[in-house]
């Protein structure tokens, strides 16, 4: 044993923390948002929210995650994976009782993964919020118009307009970061 002893000291063990990447946080940042576009043009479309488009959402957020802290920043990840899924579970009956979609719960759990904790009751205020004005402007555009359809909501939109209500002071100086680390 004593004869390892050198090499044990000059191997150490490698522990994956590392630094924050910036750059890698601000390229998931750009995609949430142009997943965000995708969803909410599905949705109001469609009334659908893909299960790939949820999927890369989800994903991305462990990306982000990463790029803004490091690998040390996984626990925080996998706390919001909790939050998520403690979240979701009463959505779930909101979805077997056929007041939200299968796509919307799936929404709010994948966008879960990007807010923090302090940021979720703010996120579900504007989300009921939205919620409520798009069904107000859907009923209202179907009376003027008789073609527009307001039987159901596409609550896509009101998910992604809390997201990012909350997402988006986090945003604030990410690019800047993220240039001066990569020049």
């Amino acid at each position: 044993m004593a004869a390892l002893a050198p090499i044990v000291h000059m191997h150490p063990p490698v522990i994956i923390t590392g630094p924050a990447l910036p750059w890698l946080a601000a390229a998931a940042a750009l995609g949430l948002l142009l997943l965000c576009g995708a969803v909410i043009h599905s949705d109001l479309g469609r009334r659908r929210i893909p299960n790939t488009l949820c999927i890369a959402i989800a994903s991305l957020g462990l990306v982000f995650a990463v790029g803004e802290t490091g690998w040390s920043g996984f626990p925080t990840f996998a706390w919001r994976m909790a939050i998520a899924a403690l979240v979701a579970g009463p959505l779930v009956l909101l979805f077997l009782l056929r007041l939200l979609g299968g796509g919307d719960v799936k929404l709010i759990a994948a966008l879960l993964l990007w807010v923090p904790a302090s940021g979720i009751p703010a996120m579900l205020a504007v989300t009921i919020l939205a919620g409520a004005l798009i069904a107000v402007a859907l009923n209202l555009l179907n009376r003027l118009f008789c073609f527009i359809r307001a039987d159901t909501v596409p609550y896509g939109a009101a998910i992604v307009t809390g997201a990012l209500c909350v997402l988006i002071p986090r945003f604030d100086g990410l690019a800047a970061a993220a240039c001066a680390f990569v020049a």
